[in-house]
């Protein structure tokens, strides 16, 4: 068996791109699908202990100087929903196509980033990015696995899903 895999943060048409399994985050498809959640994905600011340091520990939100998160709206408001206060994250001066580049620029001592926890946890586990203001800006959001709802699909692809599925949880388990 020969995989594809595809990296984007578009919503794809998983039928007319022939694309049989997905990985979304938030909310389900758009279209006629088989939606299985994975996982919750915790997500909050963070900076890396450097910038703090040259920058001080931002009060308010307001105080952060470089704000950096995801350019799509449709992701942010998903995120400022999944906020638990119901505050929404202010405009980002740096915004970015992917979580893992809003990671390098906070590895790079940048700003303080929006970021999925499970994306830094070594930085976190070496205290060498920290979290920002986690009372205010932290929150879950959901990871869905997501099939096309059409009678052809693969055992062998559904397998697969069910592995990575197994895989997802014990890595957000930390496993």
């Amino acid at each position: 068996m020969r995989f594809e895999v595809l990296l984007t943060n578009d919503v794809l048409d998983l039928i007319s791109e022939n694309i049989d399994v997905a990985l979304r985050i938030g909310a389900s498809n758009p279209q006629e699908a088989l939606v299985r959640g994975v996982l919750d994905m915790e997500f909050g600011l963070y900076a890396s202990a450097e910038y703090l340091r040259r920058n001080g520990e931002p009060a308010s939100i307001h105080a952060v100087s470089t704000l950096i998160g995801p350019d799509r709206p449709e992701l942010r408001r998903l995120l400022c929903r999944a906020l638990k206060n119901g505050i929404e994250f202010p405009q980002f001066q740096v915004a970015v196509d992917s979580f893992a580049l809003a990671r390098e620029f906070v590895l790079l001592h940048q700003g303080v980033g929006l970021l999925p926890q499970s994306l830094c946890r070594a930085e976190l586990a070496s205290q060498a990015v920290v979290p920002v203001l986690p009372n205010l800006f932290s929150g879950s959001i959901r990871l869905h696995l997501t099939f096309p709802s059409r009678a052809d699909l693969n055992p062998k692809v559904n397998a697969f899903a069910q592995i990575l599925a197994r895989h997802l949880e014990a890595a957000a388990a930390g496993q």
